[in-house]
């Protein structure tokens, strides 16, 4: 069963190294391929993409319309079973494509999968967990989307489907891609293991206006926006009795840091779930 992993990536190639890392080391009896799609970058991405010698990886350097427009072009890319987004400034964690395979291959009947990931500052150090929990795309309207994007692998048959990113979109087309495949009824389940680590670098997509102001103009479905207070309690005691709150510590992971070629362990000592 072969992976795709696709990353868009613009002036990040910090970043970029520990993303290529993370997909790298990861278990060498699973295919994959790793399609990156630079924006046109200034600050050597072009130059570090030309000295990679793997033949699972695949990459586009030229300018394009924004994130949405890269991921479009990247799954059009795809040849795998199974697919993944990856974005610059998050890693897997040790062992992930060889969880997500058993996943898929022990229920043929899920279309989509959900896990965990972990926050961490750009030295690696913890920030807190963020776990996945029930998808449902009334919850998501309601609210935000709960799932974090490098936690989701999808088989095939969603892109198959003619499924893509808005490209129309700057911060959130990522939120309109989960909840169309909810409601198209694909399949999905929640994974209670880690798959990533989300790097909070200061300047991420979510936390700019940009996302507060397409969230805020988003056409909500009537009974959506009357029921909106109850639907966003519902998602929070969902999140309680799923356990999203808490998590049994120390939480150990292990993640690439600065130009150190191994990875380093950290482990969460709180209880610390995300802020939201």
């Amino acid at each position: 069963m072969k992976i795709s992993i696709i990353t868009p990536a613009f002036n990040s190639v910090s970043y970029l190294k520990k993303c290529v890392k993370s997909i790298g080391d990861q278990t060498y009896n699973i295919d994959y391929e790793h399609i990156i799609i630079d924006g046109g970058s200034s600050d050597g991405t072009k130059e570090y993409l030309n000295t990679i010698q793997s033949p699972h990886i695949k990459f586009i350097s030229e300018k394009d319309n924004g994130m949405y427009h890269a991921l479009n072009k990247g799954l059009n890319m795809t040849s795998g079973e199974i697919i993944g987004h990856l974005n610059s400034d998050e890693q897997y964690l040790p062992g992930t494509f060889e969880k997500v395979v058993s996943i898929f291959e022990e229920n043929p009947q899920i279309d989509i999968i959900f896990g965990h990931c972990v926050f961490i500052n750009p030295d690696g150090t913890p920030v807190c967990f963020r776990k996945s929990y029930t998808p449902k795309w009334y919850l998501i309207r309601a609210s935000y989307l709960y799932l974090m994007t490098c936690t989701i692998f999808f088989r095939r048959s969603i892109i198959d489907s003619g499924l893509r990113f808005d490209e129309t979109l700057k911060s959130i087309a990522d939120e309109e891609f989960v909840c169309s495949i909810l409601m198209q009824n694909f399949r999905g389940k929640v994974v209670n293991h880690y798959f990533s680590a989300f790097t909070m670098t200061g300047s991420n997509l979510m936390l700019k206006p940009i996302s507060f102001a397409e969230v805020n103009a988003r056409q909500l479905p009537i009974w959506v926006k009357l029921l909106k207070p109850f639907l966003n309690l519902t998602r929070i005691l969902i999140k309680f009795v799923s356990g999203g709150f808490f998590e049994k510590l120390p939480l150990k992971y292990k993640v690439y840091v600065s130009d150190i070629n191994e990875r380093q362990e950290f482990e969460i000592k709180k209880q610390r779930s995300s802020y939201r």
